[in-house]
């Protein structure tokens, strides 16, 4: 890289050179010297056979510890372009997209990854959340119920499935004159809908017991509407906990 090369540069194509740059960003990297893991950045992703997608996973996550989100979108975007498959790339940039609001980038993103896969659980599991984010609650409820039928270990799609029908209920809009067979439509329909959400959202508790703070506000509400007193009470307790 200096001038005591001249102009002959192929010392720097060498494997032993370019595993040298491999393994400053690695020492950088975990040596959570997030700048210093760009000092041979371009080197270190030179080589496209052994070390290249582990540089990329590194060189993204020490972005997003230095809060630069324009290098960390172009990062995970060239990761994902590379290494299709490989899901960390795919996840961290829908992650990102759902953080920052581009919902309808997140749905772009996994639609493009379903094209190659339709039963690709973590590209259904993403489209269902950006679904629900863009309140088209039914096709998310289908999203998140492929993405159970496809792995059920993705344990996210049982919340968004309840999310979905629990936001279905809270967006119904209920007559103001109590006595009207309007009205009377409109709970019975808002409690369908807090019905079918409760076994999704009473299984992703079972399944994540120390997500409290994303299942109890939403049982809470459950209970509550399907005159469920005790189940309801737990839930008053437990948000109380959480309050403190």
């Amino acid at each position: 890289q200096h001038p005591i090369w001249g102009e002959n540069k192929q010392v720097t194509t060498k494997a032993g050179y370019t595993a040298a740059a491999q393994l400053y960003l690695w020492a950088a990297y975990h040596s959570k010297n997030w700048a210093e893991t760009n000092r041979y950045r371009a080197l270190a992703l030179a080589d496209t056979l052994t070390a290249r997608r582990t540089s990329l996973e590194m060189l993204s996550l020490a972005a997003e510890a230095l809060g630069d989100t324009a290098d960390y979108r172009t990062l995970l975007l060239l990761g994902h372009k590379d290494y299709p498959s490989h899901p960390f790339f795919f996840t961290h940039l829908a992650d990102f997209y759902a953080r920052s609001g581009q919902y309808d980038s997140q749905l772009a993103l996994a639609n493009g990854r379903l094209a190659t896969d339709a039963a690709d659980a973590w590209a259904l599991e993403a489209k269902s959340l950006a679904l629900i984010n863009l309140k088209r609650y039914d096709e998310a409820i289908i999203a998140a119920e492929s993405c159970i039928a496809a792995d059920s270990t993705h344990i996210d799609a049982w919340y968004y499935v309840g999310l979905a029908y629990y936001s279905m209920a809270k967006a119904i809009v209920l007559p103001a004159n109590i006595n009207s067979k309007a009205y009377q439509a409109a709970v019975a329909q808002q409690k369908q809908l807090y019905t079918l959400a409760q076994p999704y959202m009473e299984e992703y508790r079972m399944k994540k017991p120390d997500e409290k703070a994303k299942w109890a506000p939403i049982l809470y509400q459950v209970y509550f509407s399907l005159n469920l007193g005790s189940r309801f009470e737990e839930m008053e307790q437990i948000i109380k906990t959480l309050a403190d």
